[in-house]
């Protein structure tokens, strides 16, 4: 029997029904469920037994975990945990670009612990975002005097350590621990929640006009500067996942970026893991 569930973030409205995955992922979904609503996007599931790539049909884009191609104006991708074999496919969603906004997504159960976020990444949510002029970017975000503050930067430097030491220091509370939504909202910046947590385990649904963006590095002593907007579009931009089998979403996400550059200061913080940081940072943001 078929189920249908709602959820709502970056103002978007989302209908999932068909086979729905148990809730799961630290209950991070919940807090983004809704008990109804007109969508903006539906994502019908099925389950099945096998998912079988077309044999003899050479994709438009090839990864060691994707397939992409087209069929006339529908386009079909196939996704695979690893370098795989034909034939060993988890998922196969699928779409008209007459209608990008309902998507057909078929899953194997047998080959993947499925819940709502992998059901997100398999409709390449990043993608339905930049077709609004959104963008997700792994980043660390909180609320300070009611405006938010994002973190990012590469795997591993620190983005939730100093999102904490500002709550710890600051009172400041963190928002999400992983990803921030990017949104324009009447010509100013908001950072949105996402049901994404990360190791941090915070996700909250709540938004914020940007204060400011902090690319974190690390080193012996700390340092702040802004980045020129160029330098600040580039390093925005390569913390965005965009679908690389797009050239037209890899647009969007570059005007994004630059957008949000222009409009949002974007500092470079050279930094200890401890409560000189926050210092170094505030007095940056006290005197711009």
């Amino acid at each position: 029997m078929d189920n249908e569930c709602f959820a709502r973030f970056g103002g978007l409205t989302f209908l999932f029904s068909g086979w729905l995955p148990e809730p799961e992922d630290g209950e991070h979904f919940s807090h983004f469920r809704i008990s109804n609503g007109q969508p903006d996007i539906h994502v019908h599931l099925t389950s099945v037994p096998e998912i079988l790539y077309p044999k003899g049909r050479v994709p438009d884009f090839s990864s060691f975990y994707l397939r992409s191609f087209r069929d006339g104006d529908v386009v079909h991708r196939y996704y695979r945990s690893e370098n795989a074999e034909v034939g060993e496919d988890h998922a196969h969603a699928c779409y008209s670009e007459a209608q990008p906004d309902f998507i057909d997504l078929q899953i194997c159960e047998s080959k993947l612990r499925w819940s709502f976020q992998q059901v997100l990444s398999r409709i390449s949510i990043e993608e339905l975002l930049l077709r609004r002029n959104m963008a997700i970017l792994h980043a660390s975000w909180i609320e300070r005097e009611g405006e938010a503050i994002a973190f990012f930067g590469r795997s591993g430097i620190g983005k939730s350590t100093q999102a904490a030491l500002w709550e710890r220091y600051r009172g400041t509370p963190v928002r999400n621990g992983d990803r921030t939504l990017l949104k324009d909202i009447d010509g100013e910046e908001f950072a949105c929640g996402l049901p994404y947590a990360g190791t941090s385990g915070i996700c909250t649904n709540t938004l914020a006009p940007l204060r400011a963006f902090v690319k974190l590095g690390q080193g012996k002593k700390n340092s702040i500067r802004r980045l020129p907007t160029t330098e600040a579009a580039k390093a925005l931009l390569s913390q965005m996942p965009f679908p690389k089998w797009s050239p037209e979403r890899m647009t969007d996400a570059l005007d994004v970026a630059v957008r949000v550059s222009s409009r949002v200061p974007v500092y470079e913080l050279v930094c200890l893991p401890d409560r000189s940081a926050v210092e170094t940072l505030e007095t940056a943001l006290a005197e711009s």
